[in-house]
């Protein structure tokens, strides 16, 4: 609309400077000076004024191109800080934050404060890896925050090593409401990265609907949390939560 404006007032410019009417006696080269002077010089200065324009608005798409970046930066450093707080309080010397450790007992190993246990050599489905876990006072993990969730995967992979994969069932399901996804302390799991994994690369996870309602920590996918059907053979990652 803008641009529409701005041309008319360039023709209006231009006729308002046209000289009066000509008759067979008037000059060639002073009926080219008349109409053309007025001409470049309206245009020139019409042009200048389109050219500062079209600088306006690139300007404000890239403000607004500046702003989304600023948000995912945002987003990124807010789980970074996670992090790091989940590091801190698990190494903080005694006088200074408060600390999680405590004494593991029967197998258990201390994780983010937590007494946990994977049951490498067991494939039993969800509900039966809960029966597992209940069986010595746990039932399966959860983690709340960036920093747990990172202790957690750098124990997996310890006891697994580098070379094998194993699927790893921890304790959370939208069996209750499809799309509510809660731990079975009752509180709601973490949504989207950098917990939650992609199907085929592309796809976000959860994404198996009603058919996948128990959370694993899946293999295929550096054990990002995936949505699959309850009844899969995996490890239970047990953890004594009190």
């Amino acid at each position: 609309m803008a641009l529409f404006v701005l041309q008319a007032a360039m023709l209006v410019g231009v006729a308002a400077s046209l000289p009066p009417a000509v008759d067979e006696s008037t000059d060639v080269r002073t009926l080219q000076k008349s109409f053309l002077a007025p001409l470049e010089s309206e245009c020139a200065s019409n042009l200048a004024e389109l050219l500062l324009l079209r600088q306006e608005v690139k300007l404000a798409e890239a403000v607004e191109v500046g702003r989304e970046s600023l948000s995912g930066l945002n987003g990124i450093s807010e789980y970074l800080r996670e992090i790091r707080d989940g590091l801190a309080l698990r190494a903080a010397p005694a006088g200074g934050m408060p600390t999680l450790r405590t004494q593991c007992t029967d197998g258990f190993r201390l994780v983010a404060g937590k007494c946990v246990l994977l049951g490498i050599s067991t494939r039993k489905s969800w509900g039966d890896s809960r029966l597992f876990c209940q069986q010595m006072g746990a039932d399966l993990a959860t983690f709340e925050d960036a920093g747990t969730y990172a202790a957690i995967l750098d124990y997996i992979r310890e006891i697994i090593g580098l070379g094998e994969r194993v699927n790893v069932w921890v304790g959370g399901s939208d069996g209750a409401v499809e799309g509510v996804w809660t731990w079975l302390t009752g509180q709601l799991m973490p949504r989207g990265p950098p917990f939650w994994g992609t199907r085929n690369n592309y796809l976000p996870e959860p994404s198996g609907g009603t058919n996948e309602n128990c959370s694993i920590l899946y293999k295929a996918d550096f054990h990002y949390v995936h949505d699959i059907n309850c009844d899969t053979a995996a490890a239970p990652l047990c953890m004594k939560h009190n």
